[in-house]
């Protein structure tokens, strides 16, 4: 129904176009074309983003499907490399680790999968088989590439996956990358052009009557400027951990000396568990990052940060 719905929009704004020439779009397309229509574009692209995320989850579905039925992992180690292919029925797919990528291999904790962390992530490896079965898989693996089943070792210069450190004079700077957060922006900041266009066009038709799409608008504007230009960082030196965040000329900080680092473990009511990685002093805490189901990279996070501030970390469950 939703790609019908949209064929025949796009079919309105073809009939325009081929009546009115691609020379003489401006106006012509906006008076008539009812594609452009303010409340029509927002539908159009609410239908386009529905379709685009649906498609997504009906193929991951049908992989899950196949996996179920007639799915398989094959786990090998060829030279100092990991090699994983799975199958779904017909369909295979074949990944290759070097043993330069591999920091650890373990069982994820909330359900037993076999995974690999390497330096920026962590990949499935396998979740066939028995809990024993993957231990022992695990214990070979570790073997036949030379991981040490302990974790991974620290140095203040290397951050722990998800993270970007740099050194910046007697303090080291950690931050998030930004690549993806960058994209999300520009994805965002061109939806708020496309509505910003149709409410204008709107309001040289109507007069300032959609005023309160203009509110929304900005609220979306800003939520893209947010993501593309506020910054997120924490300075660590020994006995100091700062937080400082930035969005223009805008600036908030908040400094911990001889703070603590608590990692809390909590369930919700679905039986999901939730970690959560806060740095506190006498008056004040603040959360630096959080998880669901997985904490390995949270306590890596926290392992690493006990290491260059001196800071005690303490585990509870709340």
């Amino acid at each position: 129904m939703a790609l019908a719905v949209l064929a025949s929009m796009l079919t309105a704004l073809s009939g325009t176009l081929q009546e009115n020439g691609f020379t003489r779009l401006g106006r012509s397309i906006i008076d008539r074309a009812p594609g452009f229509e303010i409340g029509i574009v927002f539908v159009y692209v609410f239908l386009v983003v529905w379709v685009t995320f649906w498609t997504f989850g009906g193929l991951a579905a049908w992989y899950q499907f196949l996996r179920a039925i007639a799915g398989s992992d094959r786990v090998s180690v060829s030279g100092s490399a990991l090699e994983v292919t799975r199958r779904a029925g017909p369909f295979r797919r074949r990944r290759r680790f070097e043993r330069a990528e591999l920091r650890r291999i373990r069982l994820r904790s909330h359900d037993k999968a076999l995974v690999a962390d390497l330096r920026s992530k962590s990949v499935t490896i396998t979740k066939l088989g028995t809990a024993i079965e993957r231990e022992s898989l695990a214990g070979w693996l570790r073997n036949a590439l030379g991981i040490d089943s302990g974790p991974p070792p620290l140095d203040p210069l290397v951050a722990p996956p998800g993270w970007h450190v740099e050194r910046r004079d007697a303090a080291l700077r950690l931050s998030r990358p930004a690549g993806s957060r960058r994209i999300t922006g520009w994805v965002m900041a061109g939806l708020t052009a496309v509505g910003v266009y149709a409410w204008w066009v709107d309001v040289t038709r109507n007069g300032p009557a959609s005023f309160g799409t203009a509110v929304v608008l900005v609220v979306i504007a800003l939520a893209s400027a947010w993501v593309l230009f506020a910054r997120e960082e924490w300075l660590i030196a020994s006995r100091r951990l700062d937080y400082r965040l930035q969005f223009g000329p805008f600036v908030r900080e908040a400094m911990f000396r001889e703070g603590q680092l608590e990692v809390t473990r909590s369930t919700d009511s679905d039986g999901d568990t939730h970690y959560k990685l806060v740095i506190r002093d006498d008056t004040k805490k603040r959360t630096i990052t959080s998880s669901v189901f997985d904490d390995a990279e949270l306590m890596d996070c926290a392992r690493w940060l006990e290491f260059t501030t001196g800071f005690r970390l303490v585990l509870k469950s709340a």
